[in-house]
Protein backbone atom coordinates (compact mmCIF):
# COMPACT_ATOMS: atom_id res chain seq x y z
CA UNK A 1 0.00 0.00 0.00
CA UNK A 2 1.20 3.44 -0.78
CA UNK A 3 0.74 6.49 0.48
CA UNK A 4 -1.65 7.91 -2.11
CA UNK A 5 -3.88 4.56 -1.78
CA UNK A 6 -4.07 5.60 2.08
CA UNK A 7 -4.63 8.89 1.35
CA UNK A 8 -8.07 7.91 -1.10
CA UNK A 9 -9.11 5.61 1.43
CA UNK A 10 -9.24 8.36 3.82
CA UNK A 11 -10.32 10.86 1.48
CA UNK A 12 -13.43 8.53 0.61
CA UNK A 13 -14.06 7.53 3.92
CA UNK A 14 -14.08 11.50 5.08
CA UNK A 15 -16.37 12.16 2.15
CA UNK A 16 -18.82 9.02 3.51
CA UNK A 17 -19.25 10.43 6.70
CA UNK A 18 -20.04 13.52 6.22
CA UNK A 19 -23.56 13.11 7.18
CA UNK A 20 -22.52 11.55 10.47
CA UNK A 21 -19.70 14.40 11.09
CA UNK A 22 -21.88 17.49 10.35
CA UNK A 23 -24.68 16.76 12.84
CA UNK A 24 -21.89 16.47 15.17
CA UNK A 25 -20.25 20.03 14.73
CA UNK A 26 -23.54 21.28 14.64
CA UNK A 27 -24.29 19.99 18.13
CA UNK A 28 -20.62 21.25 19.35
CA UNK A 29 -21.53 24.71 17.61
CA UNK A 30 -24.96 24.65 19.43
CA UNK A 31 -23.86 23.54 22.65
CA UNK A 32 -19.95 24.14 23.27
CA UNK A 33 -19.38 27.89 23.30
CA UNK A 34 -15.94 26.82 24.38
CA UNK A 35 -15.53 25.50 21.57
CA UNK A 36 -17.48 27.72 19.01
CA UNK A 37 -15.00 30.46 19.77
CA UNK A 38 -12.44 28.57 17.78
CA UNK A 39 -15.10 26.46 15.29
CA UNK A 40 -13.63 27.99 11.75
CA UNK A 41 -9.98 27.23 12.58
CA UNK A 42 -10.73 23.88 13.68
CA UNK A 43 -12.19 23.68 10.20
CA UNK A 44 -9.22 25.50 8.64
CA UNK A 45 -11.19 27.89 7.65
CA UNK A 46 -9.65 31.01 9.06
CA UNK A 47 -6.31 32.87 8.36
CA UNK A 48 -5.07 32.09 4.85
CA UNK A 49 -2.73 33.23 2.99
CA UNK A 50 -1.93 36.70 4.34
CA UNK A 51 -0.75 39.39 2.08
CA UNK A 52 2.84 39.85 1.47
CA UNK A 53 3.53 36.60 2.38
CA UNK A 54 3.79 35.01 -1.41
CA UNK A 55 6.74 32.62 -1.12
CA UNK A 56 6.53 28.95 0.40
CA UNK A 57 6.51 27.91 4.08
CA UNK A 58 7.39 25.25 6.80
CA UNK A 59 4.32 24.27 8.77
CA UNK A 60 5.83 23.47 12.02
CA UNK A 61 3.46 21.29 14.19
CA UNK A 62 3.15 20.44 18.38
CA UNK A 63 0.62 19.33 20.54
CA UNK A 64 0.59 21.74 24.12
CA UNK A 65 1.69 23.86 26.07
CA UNK A 66 4.65 22.28 27.53
CA UNK A 67 6.01 21.30 24.13
CA UNK A 68 4.92 25.13 22.94
CA UNK A 69 7.41 26.09 25.90
CA UNK A 70 10.24 23.20 24.82
CA UNK A 71 9.89 24.10 21.49
CA UNK A 72 10.48 28.42 21.16
CA UNK A 73 14.19 27.89 21.18
CA UNK A 74 14.01 26.53 17.92
CA UNK A 75 11.32 27.89 16.56
CA UNK A 76 12.90 31.29 16.82
CA UNK A 77 16.28 30.14 14.98
CA UNK A 78 13.81 28.91 12.62
CA UNK A 79 12.00 31.93 11.88
CA UNK A 80 15.16 34.17 11.24
CA UNK A 81 15.70 31.96 8.70
CA UNK A 82 12.43 30.47 6.39
CA UNK A 83 8.59 31.62 6.91
CA UNK A 84 6.65 29.59 9.20
CA UNK A 85 3.28 28.55 10.32
CA UNK A 86 2.38 27.25 13.60
CA UNK A 87 -0.22 24.42 14.53
CA UNK A 88 -1.11 23.10 17.88
CA UNK A 89 -3.53 20.54 18.93
CA UNK A 90 -4.40 22.73 21.55
CA UNK A 91 -5.81 25.62 23.02
CA UNK A 92 -2.89 26.42 25.63
CA UNK A 93 -0.36 25.98 23.04
CA UNK A 94 -1.77 28.14 20.78
CA UNK A 95 -2.31 30.96 23.35
CA UNK A 96 1.31 30.50 24.34
CA UNK A 97 3.11 30.76 20.66
CA UNK A 98 0.59 33.60 19.62
CA UNK A 99 1.77 35.54 22.52
CA UNK A 100 5.51 35.01 21.86
CA UNK A 101 5.47 35.07 18.06
CA UNK A 102 2.95 37.56 17.36
CA UNK A 103 3.96 38.36 13.86
CA UNK A 104 3.98 34.56 12.95
CA UNK A 105 0.80 33.04 11.75
CA UNK A 106 -0.53 30.59 14.58
CA UNK A 107 -3.96 27.95 14.48
CA UNK A 108 -5.19 25.35 16.10
CA UNK A 109 -4.51 22.22 13.90
CA UNK A 110 -7.76 21.28 11.70
CA UNK A 111 -10.08 18.26 12.46
CA UNK A 112 -8.13 15.37 11.18
CA UNK A 113 -9.96 14.62 8.07
CA UNK A 114 -8.23 14.90 4.54
CA UNK A 115 -11.46 17.41 2.86
CA UNK A 116 -10.10 20.05 5.96
CA UNK A 117 -6.19 19.13 6.00
CA UNK A 118 -6.36 19.30 1.83
CA UNK A 119 -7.04 23.19 1.75
CA UNK A 120 -5.73 23.81 5.21
CA UNK A 121 -2.31 23.32 3.53
CA UNK A 122 -2.98 24.60 0.15
CA UNK A 123 -4.20 27.65 0.99
CA UNK A 124 -0.77 28.55 3.28
CA UNK A 125 1.71 27.58 0.45
CA UNK A 126 3.74 24.87 2.84
CA UNK A 127 6.28 23.44 1.22
CA UNK A 128 7.32 21.28 4.09
CA UNK A 129 5.64 19.88 7.78
CA UNK A 130 8.07 19.56 10.73
CA UNK A 131 6.64 17.42 13.80
CA UNK A 132 7.54 18.59 16.78
CA UNK A 133 7.65 14.91 18.96
CA UNK A 134 5.09 12.43 18.52
CA UNK A 135 2.27 14.64 16.79
CA UNK A 136 1.62 11.72 13.98
CA UNK A 137 -2.12 12.18 12.88
CA UNK A 138 -2.60 10.13 9.58
CA UNK A 139 -5.11 12.35 7.50
CA UNK A 140 -2.68 15.21 7.81
CA UNK A 141 0.35 12.82 6.58
CA UNK A 142 -1.50 11.74 3.71
CA UNK A 143 -2.57 14.42 2.85
CA UNK A 144 0.91 16.63 3.08
CA UNK A 145 2.23 13.75 0.96
CA UNK A 146 -0.29 13.17 -1.65
CA UNK A 147 0.34 17.12 -2.28
CA UNK A 148 4.13 16.61 -2.20
CA UNK A 149 4.67 17.84 0.90
CA UNK A 150 8.24 16.90 2.44
CA UNK A 151 7.74 15.67 6.32
CA UNK A 152 10.49 15.34 9.01
CA UNK A 153 10.19 15.11 12.88
CA UNK A 154 12.27 17.18 15.40
CA UNK A 155 12.59 15.87 18.63
CA UNK A 156 11.18 12.34 17.86
CA UNK A 157 10.14 10.20 20.93
CA UNK A 158 7.96 7.11 20.91
CA UNK A 159 6.87 5.61 24.27
CA UNK A 160 6.08 2.15 24.02
CA UNK A 161 2.69 3.24 24.32
CA UNK A 162 2.56 5.11 21.45
CA UNK A 163 5.08 2.33 19.84
CA UNK A 164 2.39 -0.21 20.34
CA UNK A 165 -0.22 1.44 19.10
CA UNK A 166 0.92 2.82 15.76
CA UNK A 167 2.43 -0.78 15.40
CA UNK A 168 -0.86 -2.00 15.61
CA UNK A 169 -1.70 0.03 12.53
CA UNK A 170 0.97 -0.48 10.62
CA UNK A 171 -0.38 -1.37 7.74
CA UNK A 172 -2.26 2.22 7.77
CA UNK A 173 0.93 3.81 9.55
CA UNK A 174 4.34 2.17 7.50
CA UNK A 175 3.60 3.65 3.86
CA UNK A 176 3.39 7.30 5.66
CA UNK A 177 6.41 7.15 7.98
CA UNK A 178 8.85 5.88 5.58
CA UNK A 179 8.78 9.10 3.19
CA UNK A 180 9.82 11.17 6.60
CA UNK A 181 13.24 12.64 5.98
CA UNK A 182 14.65 13.54 8.30
CA UNK A 183 13.60 12.02 11.57
CA UNK A 184 15.44 13.67 14.55
CA UNK A 185 14.87 11.73 17.89
CA UNK A 186 16.20 11.43 21.09
CA UNK A 187 17.66 8.56 21.85
CA UNK A 188 18.39 4.88 20.44
CA UNK A 189 15.45 3.07 21.40
CA UNK A 190 13.78 5.99 19.69
CA UNK A 191 15.79 5.30 16.81
CA UNK A 192 14.88 1.71 16.59
CA UNK A 193 11.22 2.08 16.95
CA UNK A 194 11.25 3.77 14.38
CA UNK A 195 13.13 2.12 12.03
CA UNK A 196 10.82 -0.49 12.78
CA UNK A 197 7.42 1.21 11.66
CA UNK A 198 9.19 2.02 8.62
CA UNK A 199 11.94 5.24 8.52
CA UNK A 200 15.19 4.57 7.12
CA UNK A 201 17.89 3.85 8.82
CA UNK A 202 19.20 6.77 6.75
CA UNK A 203 17.01 9.37 7.33
CA UNK A 204 17.24 8.70 11.64
CA UNK A 205 19.64 10.85 13.35
CA UNK A 206 20.40 10.92 17.06
CA UNK A 207 20.38 14.48 18.63
CA UNK A 208 19.21 14.19 22.03
CA UNK A 209 16.54 16.25 23.98
CA UNK A 210 15.83 19.58 23.12
CA UNK A 211 14.22 20.40 25.95
CA UNK A 212 17.72 20.33 27.38
CA UNK A 213 18.34 23.64 25.78
CA UNK A 214 15.59 25.75 27.30
CA UNK A 215 16.59 29.28 28.74
CA UNK A 216 17.96 28.80 32.18
CA UNK A 217 14.97 29.57 33.75
CA UNK A 218 16.79 30.49 36.91
CA UNK A 219 20.21 32.19 35.59
CA UNK A 220 21.19 35.38 36.31
CA UNK A 221 17.86 36.68 36.97
CA UNK A 222 16.37 37.56 40.67
CA UNK A 223 13.51 35.52 41.42
CA UNK A 224 9.79 36.32 40.30
CA UNK A 225 9.12 38.73 43.23
CA UNK A 226 5.06 38.04 42.51
CA UNK A 227 5.35 34.44 42.67
CA UNK A 228 7.70 34.33 45.65
CA UNK A 229 5.28 37.16 47.59
CA UNK A 230 2.72 34.38 46.99
CA UNK A 231 4.56 31.60 48.65
CA UNK A 232 6.09 34.10 51.67
CA UNK A 233 2.63 34.75 52.65
CA UNK A 234 1.04 31.82 52.28
CA UNK A 235 3.74 31.17 54.85
CA UNK A 236 3.85 33.92 57.00
CA UNK A 237 0.12 33.15 57.74
CA UNK A 238 1.20 29.25 58.25
CA UNK A 239 3.67 29.87 61.03
CA UNK A 240 2.02 30.72 64.68
CA UNK A 241 5.40 30.88 66.62
CA UNK A 242 8.19 33.38 65.45
CA UNK A 243 11.16 30.50 66.12
CA UNK A 244 11.74 31.09 62.97
CA UNK A 245 11.42 27.31 61.75
CA UNK A 246 12.83 26.06 58.45
CA UNK A 247 9.96 25.74 55.25
CA UNK A 248 10.76 23.03 52.64
CA UNK A 249 8.95 23.51 49.47
CA UNK A 250 8.03 20.40 48.04
CA UNK A 251 6.86 20.92 44.31
CA UNK A 252 3.83 18.67 43.15
CA UNK A 253 5.67 18.97 39.43
CA UNK A 254 2.27 19.05 36.57
CA UNK A 255 0.57 16.24 38.61
CA UNK A 256 -2.90 14.91 37.97
CA UNK A 257 -5.92 14.50 40.37
CA UNK A 258 -5.35 10.86 41.49
CA UNK A 259 -1.97 10.80 42.43
CA UNK A 260 -2.12 13.97 44.19
CA UNK A 261 -5.12 12.59 46.18
CA UNK A 262 -2.72 9.87 47.12
CA UNK A 263 0.26 12.02 48.16
CA UNK A 264 -1.82 14.18 49.91
CA UNK A 265 -3.07 11.27 52.13
CA UNK A 266 0.16 9.39 52.38
CA UNK A 267 1.53 13.03 53.90
CA UNK A 268 -1.70 12.85 56.99
CA UNK A 269 0.05 12.80 59.72
CA UNK A 270 3.10 14.41 58.96
CA UNK A 271 4.96 15.93 62.26
CA UNK A 272 7.75 18.75 62.73
CA UNK A 273 11.06 17.20 62.17
CA UNK A 274 14.44 19.14 63.08
CA UNK A 275 12.08 22.70 63.47
CA UNK A 276 11.04 21.83 59.88
CA UNK A 277 7.66 22.66 58.13
CA UNK A 278 6.45 20.97 54.91
CA UNK A 279 5.19 23.76 52.61
CA UNK A 280 3.35 21.20 49.58
CA UNK A 281 2.98 22.95 46.33
CA UNK A 282 0.40 21.75 43.44
CA UNK A 283 0.74 22.08 40.32
CA UNK A 284 -1.67 20.21 37.97
CA UNK A 285 -0.94 18.96 34.77
CA UNK A 286 -4.09 20.61 33.52
CA UNK A 287 -6.44 23.52 35.07
CA UNK A 288 -9.32 22.53 33.65
CA UNK A 289 -9.72 19.60 35.69
CA UNK A 290 -9.73 21.58 38.95
CA UNK A 291 -12.96 20.74 40.12
CA UNK A 292 -11.68 17.18 40.34
CA UNK A 293 -8.81 18.33 42.97
CA UNK A 294 -11.54 20.56 44.50
CA UNK A 295 -13.10 17.55 45.63
CA UNK A 296 -10.03 16.14 47.78
CA UNK A 297 -8.35 19.49 48.66
CA UNK A 298 -8.42 20.18 52.52
CA UNK A 299 -9.45 23.03 53.58
CA UNK A 300 -6.58 26.31 53.79
CA UNK A 301 -5.49 25.23 50.35
CA UNK A 302 -4.21 28.52 48.92
CA UNK A 303 -4.98 29.52 45.10
CA UNK A 304 -2.56 31.56 43.48
CA UNK A 305 -5.92 32.96 41.48
CA UNK A 306 -6.35 34.98 44.77
CA UNK A 307 -9.09 32.41 46.17
CA UNK A 308 -7.72 32.42 49.54
CA UNK A 309 -8.53 30.34 53.04
CA UNK A 310 -7.37 30.77 56.29
CA UNK A 311 -5.13 28.10 57.53
CA UNK A 312 -7.20 24.91 59.55
CA UNK A 313 -5.90 24.23 62.84
CA UNK A 314 -5.48 20.75 61.40
CA UNK A 315 -3.16 21.72 58.98
CA UNK A 316 -0.99 23.72 61.36
CA UNK A 317 -1.05 20.38 63.78
CA UNK A 318 0.17 18.48 61.04
CA UNK A 319 2.98 21.14 60.08
CA UNK A 320 1.91 21.03 56.46
CA UNK A 321 1.27 24.13 54.17
CA UNK A 322 -0.75 23.68 50.87
CA UNK A 323 -0.45 25.65 47.95
CA UNK A 324 -2.42 25.54 44.64
CA UNK A 325 -0.72 27.20 41.28
CA UNK A 326 -3.92 27.71 39.16
CA UNK A 327 -2.23 29.77 36.57
CA UNK A 328 -0.84 29.20 33.29
CA UNK A 329 3.21 29.92 32.61
CA UNK A 330 4.17 30.39 35.41
CA UNK A 331 5.52 26.50 36.44
CA UNK A 332 8.99 27.10 35.40
CA UNK A 333 10.04 29.88 37.45
CA UNK A 334 8.11 28.45 40.24
CA UNK A 335 10.13 25.07 40.35
CA UNK A 336 13.02 27.70 40.68
CA UNK A 337 11.99 28.95 44.18
CA UNK A 338 11.41 25.13 45.64
CA UNK A 339 13.58 22.54 47.28
CA UNK A 340 12.24 19.35 46.04
CA UNK A 341 10.04 18.37 42.71
CA UNK A 342 7.98 15.29 42.77
CA UNK A 343 7.70 14.68 39.22
CA UNK A 344 3.76 14.40 38.19
CA UNK A 345 2.54 11.57 35.96
CA UNK A 346 4.72 8.80 37.21
CA UNK A 347 2.49 7.58 39.74
CA UNK A 348 0.07 6.53 37.82
CA UNK A 349 0.72 5.00 34.61
CA UNK A 350 0.39 8.42 32.26
CA UNK A 351 4.05 8.11 31.23
CA UNK A 352 5.45 11.21 33.19
CA UNK A 353 6.17 14.68 32.48
CA UNK A 354 9.60 16.68 32.55
CA UNK A 355 11.92 16.47 35.28
CA UNK A 356 14.63 19.42 32.84
CA UNK A 357 13.06 22.60 34.37
CA UNK A 358 13.53 20.72 38.21
CA UNK A 359 17.49 19.56 36.91
CA UNK A 360 17.44 23.32 35.71
CA UNK A 361 16.90 24.94 38.91
CA UNK A 362 19.43 22.64 40.86
CA UNK A 363 16.86 20.92 42.73
CA UNK A 364 16.50 16.94 43.81
CA UNK A 365 13.87 14.71 42.24
CA UNK A 366 11.62 12.04 43.18
CA UNK A 367 9.44 10.33 40.02
CA UNK A 368 7.29 7.18 40.64
CA UNK A 369 7.59 3.81 38.08
CA UNK A 370 5.79 4.91 35.22
CA UNK A 371 8.33 7.14 33.60
CA UNK A 372 7.90 5.60 29.80
CA UNK A 373 7.56 9.14 28.20
CA UNK A 374 10.83 10.40 30.18
CA UNK A 375 13.00 7.21 30.76
CA UNK A 376 16.18 8.50 29.29
CA UNK A 377 15.92 11.44 31.07
CA UNK A 378 15.28 9.85 34.76
CA UNK A 379 17.92 7.37 32.98
CA UNK A 380 20.48 10.13 33.26
CA UNK A 381 19.49 11.85 36.16
CA UNK A 382 19.11 8.88 38.34
CA UNK A 383 22.48 7.56 36.89
CA UNK A 384 23.84 11.06 38.19
CA UNK A 385 21.80 10.89 41.68
CA UNK A 386 19.99 14.10 40.99
CA UNK A 387 16.48 11.55 40.90
CA UNK A 388 15.54 9.13 43.47
CA UNK A 389 13.05 6.60 41.74
CA UNK A 390 10.02 5.14 44.21
CA UNK A 391 7.56 2.97 43.44
CA UNK A 392 4.31 4.33 45.40
CA UNK A 393 3.03 7.42 47.00
CA UNK A 394 3.49 6.16 50.28
CA UNK A 395 7.57 6.11 49.31
CA UNK A 396 7.65 9.69 48.74
CA UNK A 397 7.08 10.83 52.14
CA UNK A 398 9.70 8.34 53.34
CA UNK A 399 12.34 9.92 50.94
CA UNK A 400 11.27 13.43 51.82
CA UNK A 401 11.81 12.89 55.38
CA UNK A 402 15.60 11.80 54.60
CA UNK A 403 15.99 14.50 52.48
CA UNK A 404 14.30 17.34 55.17
CA UNK A 405 16.26 15.54 57.95
CA UNK A 406 19.45 15.40 55.84
CA UNK A 407 20.20 18.83 53.75
CA UNK A 408 23.63 18.07 52.52
CA UNK A 409 22.45 14.91 50.75
CA UNK A 410 19.57 17.62 49.29
CA UNK A 411 22.12 19.67 48.23
CA UNK A 412 24.47 17.06 46.49
CA UNK A 413 21.68 15.72 44.77
CA UNK A 414 20.42 19.53 43.63
CA UNK A 415 24.05 19.98 42.57
CA UNK A 416 23.96 16.69 40.85
CA UNK A 417 20.68 17.67 39.01
CA UNK A 418 21.98 21.11 37.86
CA UNK A 419 25.28 19.74 36.79
CA UNK A 420 23.26 17.52 34.31
CA UNK A 421 21.37 20.12 33.10
CA UNK A 422 24.64 22.20 31.62
CA UNK A 423 25.74 18.79 30.44
CA UNK A 424 22.94 17.78 28.10
CA UNK A 425 22.23 21.00 26.18
CA UNK A 426 23.50 21.01 22.56
CA UNK A 427 20.97 19.56 20.93
CA UNK A 428 19.43 22.61 19.13
CA UNK A 429 22.14 23.38 17.22
CA UNK A 430 22.52 19.53 15.76
CA UNK A 431 18.37 19.67 15.05
CA UNK A 432 19.29 22.90 13.16
CA UNK A 433 22.75 21.71 11.08
CA UNK A 434 20.40 18.39 10.01
CA UNK A 435 17.31 20.81 8.88
CA UNK A 436 19.89 22.92 6.42
CA UNK A 437 18.77 20.98 3.35
CA UNK A 438 14.99 20.15 4.84
CA UNK A 439 13.47 21.73 1.94
CA UNK A 440 16.08 22.93 -1.00
CA UNK A 441 13.86 25.99 -2.22
CA UNK A 442 14.05 27.22 1.42
CA UNK A 443 17.77 26.85 1.51
CA UNK A 444 18.18 28.19 5.34
CA UNK A 445 21.67 29.88 3.81
CA UNK A 446 20.27 31.75 1.30
CA UNK A 447 17.54 33.71 2.94
CA UNK A 448 17.95 36.97 4.94
CA UNK A 449 17.30 36.99 8.40
CA UNK A 450 14.03 38.32 8.89
CA UNK A 451 11.37 37.10 6.42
Amino acid sequence: MTSRTIYLILRAINRLSWPLILPILGGIWLFSPKNRLHFRERLGLSGGDREGNSGMRILFHLASLGEAHAAIPLIEDLSRKTPLVLTTTTLTGREALKKQFPDLPVFLAPVDLPDLWVPFLKSRKIAGILLFETEIWPSMLASALNLGIRVGVVNGRLSTKGFNRIRRFRTLFSPLLNSFAPVLVQTPIDAERYQILGVSPESIQIVGNIKWDIPDPCGGEKPDSNLEKWLAENENRFVVDKENPTICRILLSSFHPPETDRLLEAFKGWQRSSSVRLHLIVAPRHLDKINDFRQFLPSGVSFRSGQKKDVSLAMREEEILISFLDSYGELRKLTCLCDIAVIGGTLDPVGGHTPIDAAAAGIPMICGPYVDHILGLVDELEKQKALIRIKNAAEVRTVVESLVNIPSERQERGKNARQVFESMKGSRQKTLDALINFVPELSFRNLPEKF
